[in-house]
C-alpha cells in the first residue's frame, strides 16, 4: 500500500480558506429531495470551466450520457467512466460536469460522465444498472480502448459495486480506479458523527435517509450496495484522496483495510485541512488543482 499522509502542509491558501467558509456558512440541509437536488446542482460554480474540452451529448443505450475530450488528448486508447456523487439522490452531469472535464485534462483521457436513475424513485440496483449499462457501451464502442474509472462519495459505491459485477461475470474489467471521498457504508449513518473535526457539507442524519431512499427493498448487507461487505479479491489497482476532517474519513481507510488482505494494491492520500469532495473546488484554489494533477498522473501511468 502506498499512504500519503500531507499533514505536514498545515498552512492552507487563503482561497481554500474562503471556499472552507462558504460551506460552513451554508444553513444545514434538511432531507428535502427536490431541494436535495437544486443544492447539489449549485455545487458547479465551485469548479472552474476546463480549458480545451470538446462536448458530445450521448445515448448510452437508454443512459444519458456527456462525452468530455481534451482537445491536445495525448491517449486515443483509453476512456474514464466517471460516476458522480450525489448521495445516490442528487448530482447529475450538470453538477459534475466541470470537475470531470478537469479530470479528462489532468489524465489526457476522453471521459464518459452519466446522468445515472437517481433515489427514491429509482432505487438500488437502478444507479448500478445504469453504471454496468454505460461501461458495455464504452467496451461496444471502444473494444480496444484501455477504460479506468473515476468517481466521488457516493459514486465510489457504484464504482466498487460495477467492478464487482464485472469481476463475477468475467467481463473485463478496468484497469485502475480513482475514488474521492467514497461513501461505501451504506446504511449506517443512523447516529454517527465525524471522528475527525467538523465536516461542513455532510450531515449525518440526511446520509441515513439518502441511504434509506437508496437502498429501499435492498439488503444493506449486500455486497453490491454496501461494498465494505464486500470479498474484494481481483479488484483492480484503487486511488483513494480524502480529507482529514470530512465525516466520511472512515470510509476510506475501511476499504483499504479490506482490499490490502484481498491482494489489491492501494494507494491512499490523507489531505490535512480538506473536506469532503474537496476537489470541486478545482481552478478555485491550488489544493484542489494539485489533488486532480495526482490523479490524473496517477491514471496516466496505469
Amino acid at each position: 500500500m502506498g499512504t500519503e499522509d500531507r499533514s505536514e502542509e498545515v498552512l492552507t491558501s487563503s482561497a481554500f480558506a474562503q471556499w472552507r467558509g462558504r460551506l460552513s456558512d451554508r444553513p444545514k440541509s434538511t432531507f428535502n429531495v427536490s431541494k436535495v437536488r437544486r443544492d447539489a446542482e449549485g455545487f458547479a460554480v465551485l469548479s472552474s470551466e476546463p480549458s480545451g474540452i470538446i462536448e458530445e451529448q450521448v445515448d448510452v443505450d437508454g443512459v444519458r450520457g456527456l462525452w468530455l475530450t481534451p482537445q491536445t488528448a495525448l491517449r486515443q486508447d483509453s476512456v474514464v467512466l466517471f460516476l458522480h456523487g450525489g448521495g445516490f439522490v442528487s448530482g447529475s452531469i450538470a453538477s459534475h460536469r466541470k470537475l470531470a472535464g478537469h479530470i479528462a485534462v489532468a489524465c489526457s483521457s476522453s471521459v464518459l460522465l452519466i446522468d445515472y436513475r437517481r433515489a427514491p424513485e429509482h432505487p438500488f440496483p437502478a444507479a448500478l444498472d445504469d453504471s454496468m449499462t454505460a461501461y458495455l457501451w464504452i467496451l461496444k464502442h471502444y473494444p480496444k480502448a484501455t477504460t479506468y474509472l473515476c468517481a466521488d462519495s457516493a459514486g465510489g459505491a457504484l464504482a466498487l459495486g460495477l467492478l464487482l459485477d464485472l469481476r463475477n461475470s468475467a467481463v473485463r474489467t478496468a484497469r485502475r480506479v480513482a475514488l474521492m471521498s467514497p461513501w461505501l457504508d451504506i446504511g449506517r449513518f443512523k447516529d454517527r458523527e465525524s471522528d475527525y473535526g467538523e465536516d461542513p457539507l455532510l450531515d449525518p442524519k440526511v446520509l441515513a435517509q439518502m441511504a434509506d431512499a437508496y437502498v429501499g427493498d435492498g439488503d444493506i448487507n449486500d455486497p453490491r450496495l454496501s461494498p465494505l461487505e464486500a470479498n474484494l479479491e481481483g479488484l483492480p489497482d484503487m486511488f483513494i484522496q480524502v480529507g482529514r476532517d470530512e465525516l466520511l474519513r472512515t470510509d476510506a481507510y475501511a476499504l483499504v483495510d479490506r482490499a490490502l488482505p484481498a491482494g489489491t494494491a492501494v494507494t491512499i492520500e490523507l489531505c490535512p485541512m480538506m473536506t469532503h469532495v474537496f476537489q470541486m473546488g478545482v481552478g478555485t484554489f491550488p489544493e484542489a488543482d494539485e489533488a486532480i494533477k495526482r490523479i490524473g498522473s496517477w491514471l496516466r501511468d496505469g
